[in-house]
């Protein structure tokens, strides 16, 4: 029942970012009406026979030219690339392209914390980043990542089926249908994964210029028990608990910080799945 709750919340949030008469969209939906007049929040009406056509709508009139090959595959031209992404119901598409633009990347090795279907670090890829390693714990979007790598040709991409936390261990993992809200905690079936601390990462992987950390609640472990962060320049966390040990760690090693407003949700796959205050820290070196 929490599983249905949250999934109905993640679609009226997904709803309201998309649509001005979002309400009437919900409910038509629900009713089964098969094509739906829809109002974008430029102001545009369109008329879907699948409210899913609706993420190709918000992907243009941001600019792309997006098009749904079928359910599992999605295909639009970013930066004068045409790029492909399976299992873009799983990531955050809008997100991944649209949120990390004050990150430059731009012949920088990138670290990307919670990598979901790689459809981040595909952004970076294709904003002309020298390198991106990824990681992404479970291997459900893992293996999405991995196609997305193969199937767009990114020899500059690698993806690691592993997790970033407060030190190297290992944590037993479903390979079921998972989304980008499920935190790295601990389950009762699945292969182990190992678990990597971000000291670790950049004495293995490194060095990197910019990084981007979205691990569900990962980032306190990683973020607070790190001697090295110091090392890279850039930083984009997605904090769920509030934000200012992370703030403070960060400003003591030279950082200078910016935080933007939390917003409070509830996700059942999270370690503490009540009352997340989610937002967005950055983090630059003068």
């Amino acid at each position: 029942m929490r599983k249905q709750m949250f999934a109905n919340i993640s679609a009226i949030k997904r709803y309201r970012k998309a649509y001005k008469n979002w309400i009437s969209v919900l409910i038509k939906k629900k009713l089964g009406k098969e094509r739906i007049g829809v109002v974008l929040k430029d102001g545009r009406k369109l008329t879907l026979s699948n409210v899913s056509q609706g993420v190709r709508f918000i992907l243009m009139s941001r600019g792309f030219n997006g098009n749904i090959i079928n359910e599992d595959a999605i295909s639009f031209v970013y930066e004068g690339h045409e790029v492909k992404l399976h299992g873009w119901q799983y990531g955050h598409i809008t997100s991944a392209f649209l949120n990390l633009e004050r990150l430059d990347v731009k012949n920088k090795r990138v670290l990307d914390v919670g990598a979901s279907i790689g459809d981040t670090a595909v952004n970076f890829v294709l904003r002309g980043a020298k390198e991106v390693v990824a990681f992404e714990p479970y291997p459900f979007p893992y293996r999405y990542a991995e196609k997305n790598v193969e199937e767009n040709g990114f020899r500059n991409l690698y993806v690691i089926n592993a997790g970033v936390g407060e030190e190297n261990t290992s944590v037993q993992l479903s390979e079921r249908e998972t989304t980008v809200c499920h935190s790295l905690k601990a389950q009762s079936e699945g292969p182990h994964v190992p678990v990597y601390s971000l000291d670790y990462v950049i004495e293995k992987y490194g060095p990197f210029d910019v990084m981007k950390m979205n691990c569900e609640g990962c980032e306190y472990g990683a973020v607070l028990n790190s001697l090295r962060i110091a090392e890279i320049k850039q930083i984009e966390i997605e904090y769920h608990y509030g934000f200012e040990k992370l703030k403070e760690r960060l400003e003591a090693y030279g950082f200078i910080v910016e935080v933007t407003k939390p917003n409070k949700f509830y996700s059942p796959y999270a370690q503490k799945p009540n009352m997340i205050q989610e937002g967005h820290i950055y983090a630059y070196k003068a």
